[in-house]
């Protein structure tokens, strides 16, 4: 009896640590804000699906781990290569620790969406990854990939307080 109370000890013990570590817990949640994908080719009918598969993104990324991860509501682009230099003073103005990118890519019937998770601090690729669809129902190929960039943006951060445990480049 008293080693299963022991047992028990322990094992509420290692809870409480593991609770104690976790962002809920310290006030250190991982801060992040979407860029809103770029639609390379430039064609206006198409900002429809980049607009949509940034909102989506936003949406998975806070619904994933609200304790964990706080998102913030849709940023500016930075537009062309001196915007894209912004990166970090974005970071420092809206105090996130990362930013999601993306663009967007369309051709005939396939869509390639990719989307890169930046460090703020160093403009470091914590993650990347391309996503090749048939352009088919958009807004069910939005949340597929959109689910997918947020379960594995949450792996690249550690699911807790910013850590790069889980990293994917």
């Amino acid at each position: 009896m008293l080693r299963l109370l022991a047992a028990a000890g322990v094992v509420a013990a290692l809870i409480a640590i593991q609770q104690a570590r976790t962002p809920a817990a310290t006030g250190t949640a991982v801060r992040l804000a979407v860029l809103p994908f770029e639609n390379l080719p430039g064609d206006a009918t198409q900002d429809y699906f980049s607009e949509g598969l940034t909102e989506e993104v936003t949406v998975q990324l806070q619904r994933l781990a609200p304790r964990q991860m706080t998102v913030l509501a849709r940023l500016p682009e930075p537009t062309g290569e001196a915007g894209r230099d912004r990166l970090k003073q974005i970071g420092r103005e809206v105090n996130v620790e990362y930013l999601v990118e993306g663009s967007i890519r369309r051709d005939a019937g396939q869509i390639r969406a990719s989307a890169k998770l930046v460090r703020t601090r160093d403009h470091a690729y914590v993650w990347t990854r391309e996503y090749d669809r048939q352009l088919t129902h958009v807004p069910a190929l939005e949340s597929d990939i959109a689910r997918d960039i947020a379960s594995q943006i949450r792996l690249a951060v550690g699911g807790v307080g910013g850590a790069d445990a889980g990293r994917q480049v």
